[in-house]
């Protein structure tokens, strides 16, 4: 059973990672209303008020400018500032970014410059955060953390949908600036987590603090300091520490070099399939674009949506762990591709009509569901669990920044591609993501390894090897075994000392 404060320290935790759902998804709300359009659109006299496609662009993309500077700083912040600093810092630039988004003077540039203050803490969260979950649970569990820090990413989806639906019946500046003060509960959770969660294992460890990380992690782990699993899992950071790299420029570039390349490449990539394969698109622009496509209530169906998203998130805590990543990742990229393509296909055939607006629904909740326990949650698994302790920091900093550039970069195309009045792809822009997902399934099935219930130095050997993708679910399951009877030769071992030495007494 979990203490209390390791209860609360993981919620508060769990809870930072809810402004990745919630940031991906207020803004479609915020586009969308009436009043907020008035104020940075344009009129025209047959089409009225309207957003043009650069506002849109820039209002959606800059933010990923602050994203990259945040995730960026984590690279020397945790050093410099500790734990805390970095949770205090954050939560500070996060209430500047809410005030000037909601202030709505100074035009364009006063909202976008709230806009990147709300994405540096948004860069710091997603690259911190998972570090320190991943290194302060159990190897076992590493996937059904990540996966649950998915599950709260999902809730804090539903939930700007929820508002973004409630405010779309509002008139006046409450119709987006309601959705945009809601954020100010993330700025409660990062205070939390600077108030309660104890420094880094890994930075106390590295500070010379050895006593302090066992502490540490024993609060995080809530058993006892002395503990055998504790004494291991130290014993591995300080070995692995014995080399560890400062950040410098040389040590991002060896993260390309020998076998750092193969992990880096593995994590760039799958940070670009986690967003191409099409959910980036949904959750950017899934309310207007259902608008554009002639679909009844756009606010109830990005709901439902994100509802969906967040339900089938849940099954991820047990799958990833139980069947793999590899095995999940195949699997749904097939189905994700059939159906985007599908939904394609209606409307190519169907036109602009009520059943081609029926599929498009349809195939936009099974490809959600199908997303949601699969690519969603190993993605972020991916980027954070490949790497050794000496090059952790660089490794996640540059996977996690490619993820926010291309992130960036779809957020800038979109509305060029699929607006009305510009490339005016609408529903079409199905066949692009649905070969996306196949050729996401090809680089899958050459290019990626599983490394589901490995430990780090189980990861390092597993890269030292140089074992294919195809052979790594076998290679795994060997390890396993091979744990498995050490742990039976060692207990076997010490029954047959403590029988020799009751033996004596006797004797």
């Amino acid at each position: 059973m979990p203490s209390f404060r390791q209860f609360i320290i993981y919620l508060s935790l769990l809870g930072c990672g809810s402004l990745i759902g919630y940031e991906s998804t207020y803004l479609n709300g915020v586009l969308s209303s009436p009043d907020f359009i008035e104020r940075y659109g344009i009129y025209d006299a047959a089409d009225g008020w309207y957003l043009t496609p650069a506002i849109r662009s820039l209002f959606t993309s800059m933010m990923m400018i602050g994203t990259l500077f945040g995730a960026s700083a984590t690279a020397y912040m945790p050093l410099r500032f500790g734990c805390r600093g970095v949770f205090t810092i954050a939560a500070a630039f996060m209430a500047v970014g809410i005030i000037l988004q909601m202030i709505s003077v100074g035009g364009p540039a006063v909202f976008i410059v709230g806009r990147i203050l709300e994405g540096y803490t948004l860069g710091v969260i997603s690259v911190y955060v998972p570090a320190y979950l991943t290194e302060s649970v159990r190897p076992a569990i590493r996937g059904r953390m990540i996966a649950s820090w998915e599950q709260v990413a999902t809730f804090g989806n539903v939930t700007a949908n929820i508002i973004n639906y409630g405010t779309s019946f509002a008139t006046g500046p409450p119709s987006w600036r309601v959705t945009i003060g809601f954020q100010c509960l993330h700025v409660v959770f990062l205070l939390m987590a600077a108030t309660l969660a104890p420094e880094s294992p890994v930075m106390l460890v590295k500070q010379g603090k050895p006593q302090e990380a066992s502490k540490a992690l024993a609060v995080l782990r809530n058993t006892d300091a002395n503990a055998d699993e504790i004494l291991t899992e130290m014993r591995d950071i300080e070995s692995s520490l014995v080399l560890d790299e400062p950040v410098t420029l040389r040590s991002y570039l060896e993260c390309f070099k020998g076998n750092n390349l193969r992990r880096q490449v593995i994590g760039i990539v799958m940070s670009i399939f986690g967003v191409y394969v099409g959910i980036g698109f949904f959750l950017a622009y899934g309310t207007s674009f259902f608008k554009a496509a002639g679909v009844n209530d756009a606010y109830l169906v990005s709901l439902i949506l994100a509802i969906v998203m967040s339900t089938f998130t849940l099954p991820a805590l047990y799958t990833m762990d139980r069947f793999g990543r590899r095995k999940l990742l195949l699997v749904s990229a097939v189905l994700q591709a059939i159906f985007m393509l599908l939904a394609g296909i209606v409307h190519s055939t169907k036109g602009a009509s009520s059943v081609a607006s029926n599929a498009l629904i349809a195939f936009s909740v099974l490809f959600i569901a199908t997303y949601a326990g699969t690519w969603g949650p190993v993605s972020w698994c991916t980027m954070t669990e490949l790497w050794s302790w000496r090059l952790r920091n660089q490794h996640m900093n540059i996977s996690l920044l490619s993820y926010w550039v291309f992130n960036w970069v779809i957020g800038f195309v979109l509305p060029y591609i699929i607006d009305p009045t510009a490339g005016n792809l609408s529903i079409n822009v199905t066949y692009i993501f649905g070969g996306i997902n196949l050729l996401a399934f090809v680089w899958v099935f050459f290019c990626f390894p599983d490394v589901t219930g490995l430990s780090f130095a189980e990861v390092d050997q597993l890269f030292a090897e140089k074992v294919s993708a195809r052979h790594s679910i076998a290679w795994g399951r060997a390890r396993r075994v091979l744990n498995a009877e050490t742990v039976i030769e060692s207990t076997e071992s010490i029954d047959q000392k403590q029988t020799v030495q009751e033996t004596k007494i006797d004797v």
